[in-house]
């Protein structure tokens, strides 16, 4: 069967695999400034492997069509033009200004270098963004970043959505036990405090399932024409749910603001591809459309988890059985 080696090169470490087959049979990861400092601890390393490597996927950047050793006339070159996308006016500027980046880049290619001279079998090979196989939602850094944003921006509605669910349980025990003690005066204070604690709660929570539906869209996309039937309904939702959480949460806004900006760009450059033709109004349908289901599933799932407020001692009773409260005795 036959052996390869994979090097992938990182800012933080180079990462080697050797597989037989579908099988890992050996991997060792090195610091990036170590194979800076020196680089070549990595032949070092190779001729530490005790087995013979049939072929080995070069550290290749931002990657390249599929080029071998025995294709590449200069090494150092093709490893800085064309692997790394830079010249050598930027990796000497950059070394003078201590660029632990760019120390890794002169490292890259050195190694490179190494590899030709010793006329190895290395391949160097397209990087993910070459790949008609993975879909362009992970392909464009920009798309695959703002979705990671709006997962950050989930998260912290998660952690709000908590909180406001405990005050929601303590602040309905208030009211319970001051129509216990016949308090109206309190019982109404508590209740409409309740009713803005729950009128909050279905904002966060329209907002959590807005988001979740653009960042599911987003991730269908395939080309770039999706890219644009898909990114304008998202900003026009984003607008929504802006709107609805600035007051509320004011750093979430921050972050939508910055989605919002990042796919305004990619939306630009679909534009200008010819490829990127919508129908406003119809974005804008299917943007309320999205709206509307987020605000009718948070309203639903609300009605599952809270109990009502309630207006008697009766209710009082009933309400805090349901709400799975501690037992209260009248």
């Amino acid at each position: 069967m036959v052996k390869a080696l994979g090097i992938d090169p990182g800012t933080k470490t180079f990462d080697l695999v050797l597989v037989e087959g579908p099988k890992v049979i050996w991997e060792k990861s090195i610091e990036s400034y170590e194979v800076a400092n020196n680089p070549n601890i990595i032949i070092k390393v190779l001729k530490e492997v005790s087995t013979v490597i049939d072929i080995i996927a070069g550290p290749s950047g931002y990657g390249t069509p599929v080029v071998c050793n025995e294709d590449i006339l200069n090494p150092r070159n093709f490893a800085i033009e064309i692997l790394l996308l830079s010249s050598e006016e930027d990796i000497t500027k950059g070394k003078k200004r201590g660029e632990i980046g760019i120390y890794v880049y002169d490292a890259l290619a050195k190694i490179v270098e190494k590899f030709w001279e010793m006329k190895l079998n290395v391949c160097y090979i397209p990087s993910i963004i070459l790949l008609p196989t993975i879909p362009l939602a992970n392909k464009i850094n920009k798309l695959d970043n703002a979705i990671k944003i709006l997962n950050k921006q989930m998260a912290k509605l998660d952690v709000s959505i908590r909180s406001l669910k405990e005050k929601d349980r303590i602040y309905f025990a208030k009211v319970v036990q001051s129509i216990k003690e016949h308090d109206r005066t309190m019982a109404t204070l508590y209740a409409n405090e309740l009713v803005e604690i729950r009128k909050a709660l279905k904002v966060l929570k329209s907002a959590k399932y807005a988001i979740h539906s653009v960042v599911v869209r987003l991730k269908t996309v395939q080309s770039v024409s999706d890219a644009a039937a898909e990114i304008l309904p998202a900003m026009q939702v984003l607008k929504n749910v802006r709107s609805m959480v600035s007051y509320i949460l004011p750093m979430v806004d921050d972050g939508l603001n910055e989605v919002s900006n990042v796919l305004q760009d990619i939306m630009w450059e679909a534009t200008q591809s010819g490829e990127g033709v919508v129908d406003v109004t119809a974005a804008n349908d299917e943007a309320l459309k999205i709206i509307h289901e987020a605000e009718r599933l948070a309203k639903e799932e609300m009605s599952k988890e809270l109990p009502g407020i309630p207006e008697s001692i009766g209710e009082a009773k009933e309400g805090y059985e349901e709400g799975g409260l501690s037992e209260f005795k009248f």
